[in-house]
């Protein structure tokens, strides 16, 4: 999770599931990588080179082959044969004002923004730990509680959304 307000949420997922690992190690300075399989992987997307201890973020330079990516920049270390590669997308939601007062709950991936949810009069993000206590520490979510009312006079619902897999970058 990359933010965290009453309003807005951001954080990296995997949309595509997009996985593969090196089958070749690569050295500091490689900017083409081998890989069990790097077909259907766009251009310009954001990716993560990790192995037992670290990451690094990169973007493809091109659209993948099937046993090759191409970085837009040199890997700044060397990885290992196994590590795995992810496509990481940057995903928000957050609420944007319409006419009449309203407002509408947008979902923006990578840039590209859409309108989810149209003419809500309210949506609040609560954010709990582990424990099902408020919290502002983004790294103790476990889940995110999801007001939302729509129309003028609504009964607001209310849902909880726990969070799946993470890694730390």
């Amino acid at each position: 999770m990359t933010k965290s307000a009453p309003e807005e949420v951001e954080f990296l997922a995997n949309l595509a599931g997009l996985v593969t690992v090196l089958t070749i190690a690569a050295p500091a300075g490689e900017q083409d990588l081998a890989v069990r399989s790097g077909a259907d992987w766009p251009k310009g997307k954001r990716m993560l080179v990790c192995d037992q201890t670290r990451c690094e973020d990169h973007r493809l330079a091109r659209d993948g082959r099937s046993t090759r990516l191409s970085l837009a920049t040199p890997l700044g270390a060397a990885f290992p044969a196994g590590a795995v590669v992810y496509v990481s997308n940057t995903v928000r939601y957050y609420l944007r004002p319409e006419a009449a007062g309203l407002s509408q709950v947008m979902r923006q991936v990578d840039g590209g923004a859409g309108a989810l949810i149209g003419s809500v009069s309210r949506f609040r993000l609560t954010y709990l730990g582990a424990e099902g206590q408020p919290t502002a520490d983004p790294r103790r979510v476990s889940r995110i509680a999801v007001e939302l009312a729509v129309g003028r006079d609504p009964q607001p619902i209310t849902s909880l959304v726990g969070l799946s897999a993470r890694r730390t970058v």
